[in-house]
């Protein structure tokens, strides 16, 4: 069956886990309630840690989530409709400031608003990025980070199962078997086997399995994070069991609290959390300053997409048919009583890692420059395009809809290791405001920000006019459907002849239409001292007793990929440091 529910034992009432301000007992410390380890945020990484932590029953643990619970949460249950996630009470919902180099648009951040955080409202993708990608973070400094370092990490929570649609190629010792995070590979379809078997022809080879320690370099389909019930397969459903959940030295606060909280103490030994803006750099809006530290908010690190690149094809190869209420409420019934079907599916099945200075891949054009990126990949294995498709017609982050009686699906090419970088910063002193954030501010490093970024534009240059070689190319080329194509403006570039458009013809599109990966990274990095960086090695902020920072916020560079399965093994690594005192 679909779907399964249980009864959490959450706290809606935030004094039944915190004592009130001009309580009587405000002033008798005694009298406060008491936790060792106090983590603010049920994300991808509080709920590891939370759930870790609380092994030792030694200890008391109190996790503290804004959001709602995951449980009774309908639409983060179907790992294919994961956009339905959006722009509702389970996203934060933020937006960009106007980004100058893209025509001043506000960019979309979507970021989940409930117990397992992102994990329980993305696209289900498990992905360790490139082995590399830790071993240039241990190199710069980030000492015990590299990947042999965090390769137990990987495989204590991973608990991959193998699916009876008979997926072959994976060698079952290179991955996790007994940890509580369900992982597996299911049968995508057509598209997924239309779109390996054109980059095989183009010179993309197939690879089994993205994660290896050979890397990530080549086309493959996607491990997912699914369970064999057809559920997703989320951080809170794999660490927040029912056996966990009942542990007696672990305390959730749900939503209802969050806006009370401020009003309430605890008392903790250890202090732990994912953010602080009091440590930070001075002034913070009329905000007191506990710490100064310049890196706080800075250094924020995306990766940037040309956008969705759509085509229209023959109904073989699209699953747009499923946005029909009929075919959409059979799909529904399909994995609601069955478990199958393509809604336990992912929305990107696939994708293709590949180096911008590849020469056997056809980059070049006659309409092109030929301009080569810069190198500034993690190593000599790891990549810097990706090119991810979709089984359907992507328009507006999946909410804007396709016209009707057409047919069709979506290619997208990524920057992996952008150049440019940005800042998150605080509006006001409201706890209750959002935060502003610039992916590419605009300020006295004016001529190194474009710099930087006319290198991503080149990047993402090379992926788009391979994605354009790619649709010219067998068997893809069978399946795409021609006619009609140049009457809506959505499917240029997809329907264009390559040799005919120039680099800057597409540097123009992607200012129109480029989007972020939704990978934001880097924004309280790890590193050796406050002059670089926001933590230490062991996730400590620098000259703060008792707190730490455990997300992606502290990854030293960004990574090669899709972060959710570093950002969980990350927080396995934080919670044995941890425990071990270090």
């Amino acid at each position: 069956m679909g779907l399964s529910f249980s009864k959490t034992p959450i706290l809606a009432d935030a004094a039944a886990f915190a004592t009130r301000i001009h309580s009587e007992n405000e002033d008798d410390q005694s009298k406060w309630k008491k936790y060792d380890f106090v983590i603010v945020g049920g994300g991808t990484a509080g709920i590891t840690l939370a759930s870790r932590l609380s092994e030792d029953s030694g200890v008391t643990v109190l996790l503290i989530e804004a959001g709602q619970s995951h449980e009774g949460h309908f639409p983060s249950r179907i790992p294919f409709t994961f956009n339905a996630n959006f722009k509702r009470h389970s996203d934060w919902d933020y937006l960009t400031v106007p980004q100058h180099d893209l025509e001043n648009r506000e960019l979309y951040f979507p970021r989940g608003k409930l117990l397992g955080g992102c994990s329980s409202i993305s696209v289900c993708i498990y992905h360790r990025c490139s082995p590399e990608d830790f071993d240039l973070w241990e190199n710069n400094g980030a000492e015990g980070w590299g990947y042999r370092d965090l390769l137990p990490y990987f495989k204590k929570s991973e608990g991959y199962w193998e699916s009876p649609t008979g997926y072959r190629g994976v060698n079952l010792e290179d991955r996790g078997r007994n940890g509580p995070w369900k992982v597996t590979h299911i049968d995508q379809g057509l598209m997924n086997d239309v779109l390996l078997e054109t980059c095989s022809e183009i010179g993309i080879p197939r690879i089994s399995d993205f994660n290896t320690d050979k890397g990530t370099l080549g086309a493959s389909t996607f491990s997912r994070t699914v369970d064999e019930k057809g559920n997703r397969s989320s951080v809170a459903t794999a660490y927040l069991t029912p056996s966990v959940l009942a542990r007696p030295n672990l305390t959730i606060g749900s939503p209802p609290a969050r806006r009370r909280l401020s009003s309430l103490k605890w008392e903790h030994r250890k202090y732990f959390t994912l953010w602080h803006w009091a440590c930070g750099p001075s002034p913070r809006n009329g905000i007191e300053v506990v710490k100064d530290l310049n890196h706080v908010g800075k250094n924020l690190v995306e990766h940037l997409t040309c956008g969705p690149l759509s085509l229209r094809t023959k109904p073989a190869i699209s699953w747009n048919h499923l946005l029909s209420p009929l075919s959409g409420l059979k799909a529904f019934m399909q994995w609601y009583i069955l478990g199958s079907g393509p809604l336990r599916t992912l929305v990107s099945p696939g994708a293709a890692f590949v180096r911008s200075d590849y020469k056997s891949l056809p980059y070049e054009a006659r309409s092109g420059q030929g301009v080569i990126p810069a190198d500034i990949t993690a190593g000599t294995n790891s990549p810097d395009i990706e090119i991810i498709w979709f089984p359907t017609i992507v328009l507006d982050s999946g909410h804007a809809p396709t016209p009707k009686g057409v047919e069709g699906i979506t290619l997208s090419a990524i920057a992996l290791k952008p150049s440019s970088s940005g800042q998150v910063l605080l509006k006001t002193s409201s706890i209750w405001d959002k935060p502003a954030i610039d992916a590419n501010p605009i300020d006295d490093w004016l001529i190194e920000q474009l710099l930087f970024l006319e290198n991503d534009f080149n990047v993402i240059v090379r992926g788009t006019r391979l994605i354009m070689k790619l649709i010219k190319t067998e068997p893809l080329a069978s399946y795409v459907v021609k006619e009609g194509s140049s009457d809506y403006d959505f499917l240029w570039p997809g329907h264009a002849n390559p040799d005919g458009v120039t680099d800057a013809q597409i540097k123009d599109w992607i200012r129109k239409n480029g989007v972020p990966a939704w990978h934001p990274t880097s924004s309280a990095r790890m590193g050796t001292s406050e002059s670089n960086s926001v933590v230490d090695t062991k996730l400590r902020v620098h000259g703060m007793e008792g707190l730490r920072i455990v997300d992606a916020s502290v990854f030293p560079t960004q990574v090669s990929g899709h972060t959710t399965a570093v950002v969980v093994a990350m927080a396995e690594k934080a919670a044995d440091m941890i425990r071990a005192g270090l």
